[in-house]
């Protein structure tokens, strides 16, 4: 195990994917100025949890990447662009949003590793529930409204600590047996998405997955 000690007690390592992006101030020479960047929420949230949150870069070697699964006790896929379709065997739509050709082509191993390593726990966050089931060999729909039916808006432009639709989760499910009911009040903000469970919105798209 990759845990630290803090004041005698035991602190899980948990590894956090990182975007690349350009400061808006160097985007007009982006070969210097390419970063890899992350919310500072995300890092937030794990110190609050009484994790160590350590971001994962976008290197390019296998080797590094199997290195960086094996020195953490837990894994979050955190949200971010599009996924290029191409991973998961479609043309792009019109629909489809930009991409992070960095971030997919390191979380296309990145991901299929953790998920051998049967140690390891995994959340995916937004784009991250994308990322497990794309390169897991799984599909999804490039723009929400291809669902077809009566399709939520999900790019709410409200404040967004205000809940704006339900979400369902499924008994025996980890989630519901944090929060003990069936149903909650949330919100999102997404363009493509994935059908099934274990916890849905009321139009049956995947807000959060567990591995």
């Amino acid at each position: 195990m990759a845990e630290t000690v803090s004041a005698g007690r035991r602190v899980p390592v948990i590894g956090l994917t990182c975007s690349s992006g350009w400061p808006k101030t160097e985007v007009l020479n982006p070969a210097k100025a390419l970063q890899n960047s992350l919310p500072f929420a995300y890092v937030r949230a794990v110190e609050m949890a009484g994790g160590l949150p350590v971001l994962l870069p976008l290197v390019s070697k296998r080797g590094l990447i199997a290195r960086m699964v094996n020195a953490i006790d837990g894994l979050i896929l955190t949200g971010g662009l599009d996924i290029d379709p191409h991973y998961f065997s479609q043309p792009p739509h019109p629909k489809v949003g930009r991409q992070n050709v960095d971030k997919d082509r390191f979380e296309s191993v990145l991901t299929p590793l953790a998920l051998k390593n049967k140690r390891l726990p995994i959340l995916g966050i937004c784009r991250g529930i994308q990322a497990l089931n794309v390169f897991c060999g799984g599909t999804l729909l490039q723009d929400v409204s291809l669902a077809g039916g009566d399709i939520l808006k999900h790019q709410q432009e409200t404040d967004q600590s205000v809940p704006s639709h339900t979400l369902i989760l499924e008994p025996g499910t980890r989630l519901h047996r944090i929060f003990g009911k069936r149903r909650l009040r949330g919100r999102a903000k997404q363009s493509p998405g994935g059908r099934g469970k274990p916890i849905t919105s009321s139009r049956g798209l995947m807000p959060r997955l567990f591995s």
